[in-house]
């Protein structure tokens, strides 16, 4: 049991690190951001003072969130691997496979539920662009 726990948790650790180095990574962009700036690309003073960014709120939102179901996609893919590890050292222990397959269907009910909530904020973010005229992201 000691060395599933620590597979577990070597597995987190490394993808809390990815995490960390995906989402504080400098991209290169060469598109045109002028359509993505806050107010049609006009600096307003208070941006200047205050030194924060120009991007939409709305943008950045949508981004957040996107970041946040990405996150719980890779919880649930590491919770499928647990319940995997557990199936294949079950040896035959009847309780250790029902344990088993109770966290892999949970994870599948997750994963589920991920999507939708993704399906439905792309819905949204679609169309409060619509709606306002700016392109999503």
């Amino acid at each position: 049991m000691r060395m599933a726990k620590k597979i577990f948790l070597s597995l987190l650790l490394f993808t809390i690190i990815f995490v960390f180095f995906i989402l504080f990574s400098d991209n290169a962009n060469a598109q045109d951001r002028s359509d993505q700036l806050f107010f049609g690309g006009q600096e307003d003073e208070l941006q200047i003072a205050t030194g924060l960014g120009d991007r939409d709120p709305r943008i950045i939102i949508a981004l957040l969130i996107r970041v946040a179901l990405g996150f719980l996609g890779i919880l649930v893919l590491m919770i499928i691997l647990l319940a995997g590890f557990k199936w294949m050292t079950a040896g035959g222990d009847e309780e250790r496979l029902a344990d088993a397959r109770k966290t892999f269907f949970s994870a599948i009910v997750g994963l589920i539920m991920i999507l939708a909530a993704f399906a439905i904020a792309e819905f949204v973010i679609q169309a409060i662009s619509t709606a306002t005229g700016t392109s999503p992201i």
